[in-house]
């Protein structure tokens, strides 16, 4: 005889963190699947080459699948809502993150890692300043 499971009860305050994380795993399992399917990418400090084989991708796409599976399971399960992401808000978080890791970059905090020429103050720091200047007022239109 089965042993039937009494469905668990969620919280208000546990329902946010789940639903969250689990659309955060839904979006990236989106990029990670189109990774698969491109073919190469590249920006000004990268190239990413699909080294993927047909096979490899046939096997990744049947894993995903299966994950998604369960997350409509969970999704059905927990009623939870679809959580609606406006371009504003996804890319102002973005915007955010990366002002950090640039701030990061400024030629004082790199003597973390050891001595810093004293000529890269004069090229890098600029150029940061530069940067997180226009990350700003990208903030700003999207404050409008």
């Amino acid at each position: 005889m089965k042993t039937r499971i009494k469905k668990p009860v969620i919280t208000r305050s546990q329902e946010n963190p789940i639903g969250t994380y689990l659309a955060i795993l839904d979006r990236t399992m989106d990029e990670l699947e189109k990774s698969c399917g491109a073919k190469s990418k590249t920006g000004i400090f990268y190239i990413n080459v699909n080294n993927l084989s047909r096979h490899e991708k046939h096997k990744i796409k049947t894993k995903f699948n299966e994950i998604r599976k369960n997350l409509r399971h969970l999704n059905k399960y927990f009623c939870l809502k679809k959580q609606k992401d406006e371009t504003r808000q996804f890319i102002s978080s973005h915007l955010t993150s990366l002002w950090e890791m640039v701030c990061e970059l400024k030629s004082k905090r790199l003597s973390n890692y050891g001595a810093v020429d004293g000529s890269l103050k004069e090229v890098l720091d600029p150029a940061v300043e530069k940067i997180t200047t226009l990350l700003n007022e990208t903030q700003d239109i999207l404050r409008r």
